[in-house]
């Protein structure tokens, strides 16, 4: 039974740090595909959203485009504003519409298009308590009637990541369950292959080695196991 455990202890050894191995290696790109798949879905909506900006006739029409993207069950809120006077001109959120971005009670969103604004450019944060994905963006608007320049402003798009979270983890836990299948069959495999061509030889060896001191005749050894226990087999029976 020691020798057992000798043999059999380092397998069993090797197999959990594969598992853990496994484990960090699936964490990480759980994390990868994450942040991926919230920049994706960010651009994605940027994207849109500066399109709808850039070709549309009014700030209704921007309005129109914005609101509808509300239905999107991952966004938690959109803000529109126009550098020149500051004002929410599309949101997600209509009580917001019209009011002056100072005046909208939210400081995160506040804050960040003031930034954007000043600074023309663009920044993001995930908050984990929340589970979000706060992204700010500069935006080109419209052509004004008086210039035809186009105007600039800056959007604010606030992502619920708890779905997106919730569907790359059942994704990451299948694939860590299909490589824990995978490692708990090879270490089982290993361990009957050892029992049955190393250990169980070694202990038939000794069993008989008992059995001659005790003076016991026609005890035979079976001929099994790798080459060098068969030919200690042969040596004891000879």
């Amino acid at each position: 039974r020691k020798l057992n455990w000798i043999i059999l202890a380092p397998i069993f050894s090797l197999g959990l740090v594969g598992i853990v191995i496994s484990a960090l290696i699936t964490y990480e790109e759980f994390e990868h595909h994450f942040e991926e798949e919230i920049y994706d879905h960010q651009q994605t909506l940027v994207n849109s959203i500066q399109y709808a900006a850039e070709i549309a006739d009014s700030d209704n029409e921007i309005a129109r485009v914005i609101s509808s993207l509300g239905g999107d069950k991952n966004i938690r809120l959109i803000i529109l504003v126009r550098d020149d006077s500051l004002r929410v001109i599309a949101s997600t959120r209509n009580a917001l519409m019209g009011k002056l971005l100072d005046d909208i009670g939210i400081k995160g969103a506040i804050d960040s298009l003031h930034k954007s604004i000043k600074t023309e450019s663009k920044f993001g944060g995930f908050d984990k308590e929340q589970v979000s994905y706060a992204y700010v963006s500069p935006i080109l608007l419209s052509r004004s009637n008086i210039d035809f320049k186009l105007a600039r402003g800056a959007v604010y798009i606030d992502i619920d990541a708890t779905q997106i979270r919730r569907h790359l983890l059942r994704t990451a836990l299948t694939e860590f369950t299909f490589l824990l299948t995978i490692l708990t069959a090879i270490t089982l495999m290993a361990f009957y292959l050892i029992r049955r061509h190393v250990l169980r030889p070694i202990g038939q060896i000794s069993d008989a080695i008992k059995k001659y001191k005790e003076n016991s005749e026609g005890n035979y050894v079976p001929v099994v196991g790798g080459i060098e226990i068969s030919a200690l087999a042969h040596v004891i029976n000879e």
